[in-house]
């Protein structure tokens, strides 16, 4: 295998064009299997410099589609999320149907992960508005569902809230209530989903 050769094939099993080139010209056990799972057992170095990579790609993904600096690296090493097709250009993920494909993948298998792309702005919603004044005979919800200028930012953040969860209108607004009115997490907001009776009733009531 010539280097060019060598190159092309770390490249094509996922290493970064920097790792390629670095191990281009190092010694590889087992390099003749072509086989990834093989090579990595062997290779303990290139596995660890493979890893490092793949979960910088992971982290940089999670805080591109909306997710915190922090949740983001809990959840860099998590290998159910397949980044290995994703391209980091500058510390940002390229949006091309790599990416578009991830991203569904995300959306309709890891829905909690994907419900944390709404953490922060969330955060800043009930931040910024946990002192809004009272607005004539409104509470301060009745005046961020009811007057604008808060109200088509309620509106926004709770349609979000209805296509991460797949919720009626009723749900959505009751959601967010909850985090603004008793700065609930989402944590805690996905217990609620599966164990408050409150909730299935605004299910039944949407359908109706």
């Amino acid at each position: 295998m010539t280097r060019k050769e060598k190159y092309q094939f770390l490249r094509s099993i996922g290493l970064s064009a920097e790792q390629a080139r670095k191990w281009r010209d190092r010694k590889i056990e087992k390099l003749e299997t072509k086989d990834k799972n093989i090579i990595m057992k062997y290779n303990k170095e290139l596995r660890k410099d493979y890893e490092n990579y793949t979960n910088k790609i992971r982290y940089n993904f999670l805080r591109q589609i909306g997710l915190s600096a922090e949740r983001a690296r809990n959840l860099r090493k998590s290998k159910k999320i397949n980044v290995e097709n994703l391209t980091l250009r500058k510390n940002k993920i390229v949006k091309n149907n790599e990416y578009n494909r991830l991203l569904e993948q995300v959306k309709k298998e890891y829905n909690k992960i994907y419900a944390l792309s709404l953490e922060t702005d969330i955060k800043n919603y009930v931040s910024k508005y946990k002192d809004v004044e009272n607005y004539g005979v409104y509470t301060k919800w009745g005046t961020l569902t009811r007057v604008e200028p808060y109200k088509h930012e309620t509106y926004q953040l709770v349609n979000r809230i209805r296509d991460v969860f797949g919720a009626n209108e009723k749900q959505g607004f009751y959601l967010l209530y909850l985090m603004y009115r008793y700065n609930l997490s989402l944590d805690e907001i996905f217990n609620i989903i599966q164990t408050d009776p409150l909730y299935e009733i605004y299910e039944k009531e949407g359908k109706k």
